[in-house]
């Protein structure tokens, strides 16, 4: 999820050249992206060799489980959220009980944003779009596992929705 790849493709503008436009756009894409994987594949280089020396399998580098399971969680806002225009959505949430906040506990500087958190979800940024976005904008890095657990509130609360299940933390 590098917050990169959630601008747009090629515009449907008045460009007279799509196709020319698309292929460009799309190329430039592919380079921005080989740029972004050189780093990993130098690491994975540097670990290679003293493997090899050693005779021990080679370190794999992923993505951890709580980001596999973010990158599956796209959530998305419900009819809720403007049913009471500007501000009505604060009843909803205000309403969620003690018991699914102790739940799903979100320390007060956990994320970087909450309002631009919620701005973010749109039906097409995953959880992990989302941290990934907050954390290009805002020099305080935001907690995965809290905004997973913002968004089991925020789902609580019948503000969002999704088909992916979300498991809650101990922290």
């Amino acid at each position: 999820g590098w917050a990169g790849r959630a601008t747009p493709g090629p515009g449907r503008g008045r460009a007279r050249d799509r196709a020319g436009v698309r292929g460009h756009v799309q190329g430039r894409r592919r380079a921005v992206e080989a740029v972004a994987a050189a780093p990993q594949r130098a690491l994975e280089a540097h670990l290679r060799a003293p493997a090899d020396r050693l005779h021990l399998p080679q370190l794999r580098f992923g993505a951890a489980d709580l980001e596999r399971l973010a990158a599956g969680v796209v959530p998305r806002q419900t009819a809720l959220v403007k049913a009471d225009g500007y501000r009505g959505w604060r009843a909803p949430l205000d309403g969620v009980s003690d018991e699914v906040k102790q739940q799903f506990p979100v320390a007060r500087r956990a994320i970087a944003s909450t309002s631009e958190l919620q701005l973010l979800i749109d039906g097409r940024n995953s959880a992990l779009d989302i941290r990934d976005q907050l954390d290009a904008q805002y020099s305080q890095a935001s907690d995965l596992q809290a905004i997973l657990n913002h968004l089991e509130i925020l789902r609580a609360a019948g503000l969002v929705e999704w088909s992916a299940p979300v498991e809650a933390s101990g922290r």
